[in-house]
């Protein structure tokens, strides 16, 4: 996050894929990530840190195919929420 803003939020973001993001960040560092799928596309984000993934109130199975990958399965108008590990 830029250091001339440490703590922000982002709401409604357009990502590839067919994804809509919200983020909010504190002290500089991620503290929340929503991403909703519209399409039920898998979800592929790039992250400085490796990242949990929530939906429904339960753990998604990730993959990480690179260090600053995470990938997951995701299903049309859910909505997941992403956290640093």
């Amino acid at each position: 996050m830029p250091p001339s803003l440490p703590d922000g939020r982002i709401h409604g973001l357009l990502a590839r894929g067919g994804f809509e993001v919200d983020l909010t960040w504190s002290d500089a560092a991620l503290a929340d990530c929503r991403l909703r799928s519209r399409t039920g596309t898998r979800a592929v984000v790039r992250a400085a840190m490796r990242l949990k993934v929530i939906a429904r109130g339960k753990p998604v199975e990730v993959a990480h195919p690179e260090p600053d990958l995470t990938s997951f399965d995701t299903v049309p108008g859910h909505t997941c929420r992403l956290l640093p590990v």
